[in-house]
């Protein structure tokens, strides 16, 4: 069976002797003198002053270090800059020198290849002459062209008389 409303009270078993606090005190502060006070105010401004010039020293020091790193970056990239433009400047040089040459030899090669400077050198060089018109000679074939084809006699190889040494083993045997 259940107790349906029955309350409990357990503050019986409670402990009521609670510890009583001791009123806080507040501290109590030391009269001071105006002269200390404009002492310590004094202090207190000297120590703002100091750390308010460090806090501006480490600025300026951060945008010296700053503006030093982009001066050394634009040295940088100007030498490589004019590395890249004397590199430029010989390779320029160089395609003047080629296409020159190329020019001379084209203009050699046009000498030598022409009809006349050739009939020169094969006349007084090669002591060729010109053909007569009696040394010149047509063929005309009215045939048609034909290959004969000769079959030479060659000796049997030393494996094809082998071969035909064990065939006529097995033929006569």
């Amino acid at each position: 069976m259940a107790n349906k409303g029955a309350a409990y009270n357990l503050r019986m078993f409670e402990n009521n002797a609670q510890p009583q606090r001791a009123p806080q005190k507040k501290p109590q502060q030391m009269q001071m003198s105006p002269k200390q006070k404009a002492a310590r105010n004094a202090r207190r401004k000297a120590a703002e002053k100091k750390w308010a010039q460090i806090v501006m020293g480490m600025k300026i020091a951060s945008v010296s270090i700053l503006v030093l790193f982009m001066l050394a970056v634009n040295i940088y990239s100007k030498v490589i800059l004019s590395e890249s433009v004397r590199e430029l400047s010989v390779a320029k040089n160089q395609l003047d020198q080629l296409q020159s040459e190329h020019v001379r030899l084209q203009s050699e090669l046009d000498y030598r290849s022409a009809a006349t400077n050739i009939d020169e050198y094969a006349t007084k060089v090669l002591g060729m002459v010109k053909a007569d018109s009696q040394q010149i000679v047509y063929l005309n074939y009215q045939e048609g062209d034909a290959v004969e084809i000769i079959a030479s006699q060659k000796e049997p190889s030393i494996w094809n008389r082998i071969f035909s040494f064990f065939l006529n083993i097995v033929n006569t045997g």
